[in-house]
C-alpha cells in the first residue's frame, strides 16, 4: 500500500488512479480529499515501489505530491 499526501483539491480520484495505474495494476485505491490524502493499493509491492521513488516530490496542479 502507498500513501500520498498534499493532494490538490481539484485532483479527481480519477486522476489519481490514472497516475499511479501506468506503474502497475491498482487494485484499490482510497482518496480522502478533506485530508488531501489517497492510499493506493497495487497488486505489487515493487510497482507501489516504483511509483514512489518516480513520482515523490513531483509538482502536480500546483501542489507538490509526497
Amino acid at each position: 500500500m502507498l500513501y500520498v499526501g498534499n493532494i490538490d483539491e481539484r485532483i479527481t480520484s480519477r486522476m489519481i488512479y490514472n497516475v499511479f495505474n501506468r506503474f502497475g495494476n491498482v487494485e484499490a485505491l482510497l482518496y480522502r480529499k478533506k485530508t488531501k490524502s489517497a492510499l493506493i493499493q497495487f497488486e505489487n509491492i515493487n510497482h507501489a515501489n516504483i511509483a514512489k521513488e518516480i513520482l515523490n516530490n513531483v509538482m502536480f496542479f500546483n501542489s507538490q505530491v509526497n
